[in-house]
């Protein structure tokens, strides 16, 4: 029989050529054999599993994880710029209720949390807001959504924690768990491809933990997160990337430094962000957080 639509074909002969016994599969490898690259449309035509497998060809043509970091880093600390050599993609910025976003930035603005940066928009953790303001802008932001390869999701989930001390994760579980909510019920994008194609940004060091419970119905999202650690059941190396922290609030870029050209034949780069204070405190402020490594470099 015939298989309309895109892909899935090579899949189903293959099951097709299992079910019979008397036929032995094997693979070979056909050095002429050469498969010319093209580029894929995955319309809304096409049934869930198909869209979802053409999405993820499409998206796994678009360069190495690394040089997408990379890019990420670049969109993040030139965001006046619209220099972003990325792949032609079309990304879907869900218009949210303000409560996940704008509302946390101004309940922020009028009563400050009482504790080191608490400006939302210009802290460690801002980028969940620049980066946003970035996607708005972007020339890779669509407003239809049937056009999108991927949806981003602009919630506030780490202004919010700040919003609301001590942080409480359980909190802002439900937090999230509510913008979930709206996304499904609103559109009929997340389901057909069980959220596969959206993302959603993390710039704590609790990452996608953050969701909680909840983790379980968000798991197969793309999450940009501050937080790389493989040992995490959160980070899934395959489809997660880890992303830079928003520094413009405390840095100038290298390349605006005055007499920064005399350096440009230097191969190195390095950056300490952060204070050196006693190793025997024995919380974020000392040796407990950074295992010392902060102490070892300041002597």
């Amino acid at each position: 029989g015939s298989t309309p639509g895109w892909g899935l074909e090579d899949i189903k002969i293959l099951e097709n050529l299992m079910e019979h016994p008397e036929l032995t599969v094997f693979r070979s490898v056909e050095h002429d054999l050469i498969h010319v690259y093209h580029d894929k449309h995955c319309p809304q035509t096409l049934t869930p599993d198909k869209r979802n497998a053409c999405v993820s060809v499409k998206l796994s043509h678009m360069g190495h994880k690394a040089t997408l970091a990379s890019e990420l880093s670049t969109c993040l600390e030139r965001q006046s710029s619209e220099r972003w050599y990325g792949p032609n993609i079309s990304i879907y910025v869900y218009e949210l209720p303000e409560k996940f976003n704008a509302a946390q930035i101004r309940l922020n603005k009028a009563s400050p949390p009482k504790i080191r940066d608490p400006d939302c928009t210009k802290n460690f953790y801002s980028a969940e807001f620049s980066f946003h303001q970035y996607l708005l802008r972007s020339r890779f932001r669509t407003t239809n959504p049937r056009n999108a390869d991927l949806f981003y999701v602009p919630v506030y989930p780490v202004c919010y924690l700040l919003n609301h001390q001590p942080n409480n994760v359980n909190r802002t579980s439900a937090f999230l768990s509510e913008a979930l909510r709206w996304v499904r019920t609103s559109f009929d994008y997340w389901n057909r491809t069980n959220g596969a194609d959206h993302v959603w940004l993390f710039t704590q060091g609790f990452g996608a933990s953050m969701f909680g419970p909840v983790y379980a119905e968000v798991k197969s999202s793309i999450f940009l997160t501050s937080n790389g650690e493989l040992n995490k059941p959160e980070f899934t190396t395959y489809k997660d990337i880890v992303i830079p922290p928003d520094l413009s609030a405390y840095t100038v870029p290298v390349y605006d430094v005055p007499g920064f050209t005399k350096y440009r034949n230097k191969r190195t780069l390095a950056f300490f962000g952060g204070s050196v204070l006693p190793a025997t405190l024995s919380d974020h402020r000392g040796s407990f957080y950074s295992k010392g490594v902060r102490q070892h470099f300041a002597t």
